[in-house]
């Protein structure tokens, strides 16, 4: 195997351990929703319901986790990208693959060329 494909097998189990993690977060979230959405139907203020949901403990928790998702995501992408581009993808086969813009497969494999 080439070090470019290597890099795209261990994106992908980074980018699976991110979606594991949101996930947690998500139901956490999913939760925080409810119990607010119940003490909204019971009456009781905004400020309470967001208390009683503990949104204060676990917003950050959840846009780190969020955006520890979307890097990795991004990082997977470029090593794919890279990975197939050694094996003579064109950057609109790339495109093709992945539903997006010849322009904007362009600037993915540019950023991989560059490791940005």
């Amino acid at each position: 195997m080439t070090d470019r494909r290597d890099d795209a097998i261990e994106g992908i189990k980074s980018l699976l351990e991110a979606v594991d993690d949101l996930e947690e977060m998500l139901d956490v979230a999913r939760g925080n929703c409810r119990i607010a959405l119940a003490s909204l139907v019971e009456g009781k203020p905004v400020r309470d319901a967001l208390d009683d949901a503990a949104v204060s403990r676990t917003r950050q928790a959840l846009t780190d986790s969020l955006d520890r998702f979307e890097q990795f995501r991004h990082n997977s992408r470029l090593s794919l990208i890279a990975a197939g581009m050694e094996e003579g993808s064109t950057i609109n086969s790339i495109g093709r693959t992945w539903g997006i813009s010849r322009q904007l497969a362009s600037r993915l494999v540019k950023e991989t060329r560059s490791g940005s």
